[in-house]
């Protein structure tokens, strides 16, 4: 029987389920900074930092199915280890330096690293595919589809996604508003108000395999119900 969700998100299942009522001021307390009103986003309880893993292990092997704006997207892998490949052309000049064949190669991932991980649902891949896509970048007989743009925007939202749970700096750096610290004392912050929207895209998300079987991985589960936590956090 196929396992519908590889090890990272189906161990956090288990995990979020037997969360107890969650002690908000033991939260704040604990994630403060000098500044009493920031406290960083990073303290959920469901271990946000080993979901990163569940999305990308789903996506080496499913295509992901989400909606933004009213319309229906997929996301492939295919597309990251195309652009992967139409980078290597560039040699010394490459846009993601980074990448390796094990971030990329399915037969070479490590799959429980989250730095390998990481890099990969990066600003920099999104961008660069997202650029091939437009462009329909081709290299002898290596081609990037338009459509793949999909893909960037998929990786470009869990880039977002993650920032925003592991948020410890007090000024925004890099353009990273989303990886600063939360105000618990404003009304609105820009985490709280990305949360609200992306509780929906997660929650539009499903897979299917190579043999079109649809499936809901518990990984995205999992995340609905960090971000759904997380608001709760900023109500108190």
């Amino acid at each position: 029987m196929e396992q519908e969700d590889p090890q990272p998100g189906t161990s956090n299942s288990a995990a979020t389920t037997d969360i107890p009522e969650l002690n908000v001021e033991h939260v704040l307390m604990e994630h403060s900074y000098h500044d009493s009103s920031v406290y960083q986003a990073g303290a959920s309880a469901s271990n946000s930092h080993y979901f990163p893993e569940g999305v990308r292990n789903n996506l080496l092997t499913k295509n992901i199915y989400f909606t933004t704006n009213n319309k229906e997207k997929v996301a492939k892998w295919q597309d990251i280890y195309i652009a992967w490949q139409l980078d290597c052309y560039s040699c010394d000049l490459r846009i993601m330096p980074k990448l390796t064949e094990h971030h990329v190669n399915r037969e070479c991932i490590k799959k429980m690293k989250v730095s390998v991980c990481t890099q990969v649902f990066s600003h920099t891949v999104s961008s660069a595919i997202n650029l091939m896509a437009k462009s329909e970048y081709q290299q002898d007989n290596i081609k990037m589809e338009n459509r793949a743009a999909e893909t960037a925007e998929f990786l470009k939202f869990f880039d977002n996604v993650f920032d925003s749970v592991n948020g410890y700096r007090l000024f925004n750096i890099h353009g990273k508003i989303l990886r600063t610290g939360v105000d618990v004392l404003s009304a609105q912050t820009p985490q709280t108000e990305f949360w609200y929207n992306a509780v929906k895209v997660i929650e539009s998300m499903y897979a299917k395999d190579h043999h079109n079987k649809r499936s809901v991985p518990p990984t995205f589960k999992n995340w609905v119900f960090t971000l759904k936590n997380f608001i709760l956090y900023e109500m108190f």
